[in-house]
């Protein structure tokens, strides 16, 4: 045997499990056909076990069970989730001050919330973002100057408040952050790998510093793609300036 079809033998024997996969199918399935792989929807079959969300218990007893590949790292959602990581980096800040002073003021609602108001009300130049701890797509953040400004939803639901950095890079006069991508292979020891591309999200709005003219102006103040596509200056990939 070739080593040409060697190689398509074992592409083949590679079987991907999809039955748990969410938005990133179509993506999974067309890595699947471009390698020669094969695909399976068979709960707890195939090599590569393919989770959209997190691992479950029941999850971990099916990986340890077949000794399959999976895609994700137990526990990993937790740096995901806003609140988690806010308390496990506000630990490291206690054993690790220098280390870890690129941390704003942070504060849990509705935990801490006495502490954040006693704060605001000790440093009233600051401004303040709040958002809740399980959003996504910039829904349900707000800037805030006064803690009186603060939504009562944040007084019973959980929301993380940061010191908002009045002072960000700006690229033709907007706010921007960039995304990267990183495999990560293994952690004892720690491998990982950095995609050679990434993705840069702009506001649509130039900035300015925030000031109650401003301070609701989220296109100002949020590079959320899902925010920002719906307003009058967003301009699509590959339209003309």
């Amino acid at each position: 045997m070739n080593r040409e079809k060697q190689s398509k033998l074992r592409r083949a024997q590679v079987i991907i499990n999809t039955n748990h996969c969410r938005s990133e199918l179509d993506t999974v399935q067309y890595v699947i056909g471009k390698n020669g792989y094969r695909e399976t929807t068979q709960p707890g079959d195939g090599t590569i076990l393919w989770y959209g969300m997190a691992l479950r218990d029941h999850d971990l007893d099916i990986i340890k069970m077949r000794r399959c590949l999976f895609n994700r790292y137990p526990l990993m959602d937790h740096f995901a989730k806003k609140n988690i990581f806010c308390v496990i980096i506000s630990r490291l800040q206690r054993f690790f001050p220098l280390d870890y002073k690129f941390m704003p003021d942070s504060f849990l609602l509705p935990d801490e919330i006495r502490d954040f108001e006693h704060h605001m009300r000790a440093f009233p130049s600051q401004t303040f973002i709040a958002k809740p701890s399980r959003g996504r797509g910039g829904d349900g953040i707000i800037l805030l100057k006064k803690f009186t400004d603060l939504p009562k939803s944040a007084f019973h639901n959980e929301f993380l408040a940061q010191r908002y950095i009045e002072n960000p890079l700006i690229i033709d006069k907007k706010k921007f952050d960039c995304r990267i991508y990183v495999l990560i292979r293994g952690v004892d020891p720690v491998e990982a790998y950095l995609f050679d591309e990434g993705l840069g999200r702009f506001c649509t709005h130039n900035y300015k510093k925030p000031d109650y003219s401003n301070i609701k102006d989220l296109y100002m103040h949020l590079t959320n793609f899902s925010l920002n596509k719906n307003s009058q200056k967003f301009i699509a990939p590959g339209e003309q300036f």
